[in-house]
């Protein structure tokens, strides 16, 4: 496919170097450009239904529980999301099962088992979101490039 006459590589992946004393340790993170793996194994909650005094039924978005169900849903979402992305790595995890949700947090556990400090953990969390197309500094450098070359 091109975009713009420019040919686009559907391999990409951004390269995460964590260097450890001798050790370099390369971590390898590609875009995830959909979430139908997940949704599968992971149904979002519905909010219940609430009645207000007039009779009409309204979904209670407030109700805690329902909270509580949302917030699990979108860090199980975000830490598959971490999990897919870091696939190319070719990572053995520990105690991560990608067809059990409940398992999906324990990624960064099993990092800080090998002594992963957190600031490593963070330059790998902040590679995958750059490998999501989310780092504002490349995109203003993008910008400035084609704003440049369009004069």
């Amino acid at each position: 496919m091109k975009i713009g006459g420019k040919e686009i590589k559907s391999d990409y992946f951004e390269v995460i170097p964590v260097i450890r004393g001798e050790e370099e340790i390369i971590f390898k993170a590609q875009p995830v450009g959909d979430y139908v793996e997940f949704d599968k194994l992971v149904k979002a909650p519905v909010p219940p239904k609430g009645l207000k005094p007039d009779n009409v039924t309204f979904n209670d978005i407030e109700n805690p529980a329902y909270i509580k169900q949302e917030e699990k849903y979108l860090q199980q979402r975000t830490d598959w999301m971490k999990l897919k992305s870091l696939e190319p790595s070719d990572i053995v995890w520990d105690t991560v099962n990608m067809s059990d949700p409940e398992t999906f947090g324990n990624w960064e556990d099993d990092l800080r088992k090998l002594k992963f400090t957190n600031y490593q953990i963070m330059a790998i969390v902040n590679g995958i979101f750059k490998a999501q197309g989310l780092d504002s500094d490349k995109i203003e450098e993008a910008k400035k490039r084609f704003l440049a070359s369009a004069q």
